[in-house]
């Protein structure tokens, strides 16, 4: 039995917690939240925030840990690279953490490796900001230099409202900085690959289908298989290991996000951690390999090849599909009932459905990635068959007696992809 401590207790990593502990482990688990869900499973917690090194690096040197990890959270992965390089535990470098979770720094080493991109600027004040935008044609999207889930993301088209965007991306940064990207249209493609010993094995490549304004990015979809062919799927993957080569990720996780335009595929960003969003539910049920498994294994130092790492099942098309206030038309009620659920989780193939919607509440307004309060998971054996049957769900899904309604502002690059 070792000792792992995992950075964050949310309800995005109870599901590391109890596989950690099912494995034979104990679990240590810091977050700032005393509600925070994962707590209950947990071995030992302490009210630490997973931005906070000095009181993980106690928490660590005191209950002398065998690993530390992290998943869906971007801020405690760099407090996790200077945990494990203080203490001689396996992990990823501080400079892969930097490089993985400041935009300005990715970019930095994407550029070093040639690593196509969109024209962008690092803005640390507005007049940058204002002048950037004067050269390069608009569109435009502001986002801050350090945060995910869509938070402080603007898309914008006249120049009059970037001291708006602006201001609203530095309010999410810790470093005062805005990135300012000139928007390149085509779908968007999410990566999931595993690192052992520097070696890339890639567990899916699926459509991230967003929505536009006013929700620019937010993506309520994921598709797989995507709907490119052979040569596109290959230049996906190579641009991916030029962007993991470019941060010098060696162990781990790695999530690129890649853009395919009608000029071949550029660079969106990229990621160190298990992603939320139910992209390890994706990746899982295509490639077989649970991210959750191998990163305990790696931040505990046991060897991948020494385990079965594809112990999962898997499939050759999976579908995921969240449901957010955009689908529910209450106006100002609160929930009283919720139908449709337990009907659909009869069927093997659906792996995941809820609605996290307490009776009595209101539903809460869609801003940014955790406003996905639902989601549909389905596997198939097609494309087309998970489509169908996410539908047929989706629809068969009714809030205060009334069906959801369908996204109205899909992003128009994504009308062939949902289609079947």
């Amino acid at each position: 039995m070792k000792k792992i401590l995992i950075v964050g207790a949310g309800i995005e990593q109870v599901p590391a917690i109890k596989i950690a502990k099912e494995m034979g482990h104990t679990v240590l688990v810091s977050d700032m939240s005393a509600e925070a869900p994962g707590i209950q499973y947990a071995d030992k917690s302490y009210l630490v925030s997973t931005k906070d090194y000095e009181g993980n690096l106690k928490i660590a040197t005191e209950e002398n840990i065998d690993g530390i990890m992290t998943l869906c959270s971007e801020t405690a992965i760099p407090v996790v690279a200077k945990i494990s390089s203080k203490l001689g535990l396996p992990g990823f470098s501080e400079r892969t953490a930097h490089a993985a979770t400041n935009k300005g720094a990715m970019r930095e080493a994407m550029l070093q490796q040639d690593v196509a991109m969109s024209p962008f600027v690092m803005a640390t004040s507005l007049s940058q900001a204002i002048e950037f935008t004067q050269k390069i044609p608009p569109p435009w999207v502001v986002k801050p230099s350090d945060s995910s889930g869509q938070r402080g993301t603007t898309f914008i088209k006249d120049i009059k409202d970037i001291p708006e965007a602006f201001e609203f991306a530095v309010k999410y940064s810790n470093d005062n900085t805005a990135l300012i990207d000139q928007f390149i249209d085509g779908p968007e493609i999410n990566v999931t690959a595993l690192l052992d010993n520097g070696k890339i094995t890639f567990l899916s490549l699926s459509n991230r289908v967003t929505l536009g304004a006013p929700n620019f990015g937010i993506a309520v979809r994921h598709i797989a298989p995507v709907h490119l062919d052979s040569e596109g799927q290959k230049q996906i993957m190579d641009m991916s290991v030029k962007a993991i080569r470019a941060i010098g990720l060696e162990n781990g996780i790695a999530y690129p996000q890649i853009l395919m335009s009608k000029d071949g595929p550029r660079f969106v960003e990229i990621a160190v951690r298990i992603p939320g969003g139910h992209m390890r539910e994706v990746a899982m049920h295509i490639s077989g390999i649970d991210m959750i498994k191998t990163t305990i294994w790696q931040s505990l130092g046991i060897d991948l090849n020494s385990v079965n790492i594809k112990s999962e099942s898997s499939y050759p098309s999976v579908s995921v599909k969240f449901i957010t206030s955009k689908n529910i038309d209450i106006n100002n009620e609160t929930v009283d009932n919720i139908t449709g659920i337990e009907e659909a989780l009869e069927d093997p193939a659906v792996k995941t459905c809820y609605l996290r919607l307490p009776v009595g509440k209101k539903v809460p307004e869609l801003q940014n990635s955790v406003g996905r309060f639902g989601s549909i998971i389905v596997t198939g054996n097609s494309k087309k068959e998970t489509l169908l049957k996410t539908e047929k769900i989706f629809n068969n899904i009714k809030v205060n007696e009334r069906p959801l309604k369908e996204y109205s502002n899909y992003n128009p690059y994504n009308k062939d992809i949902i289609e079947f």
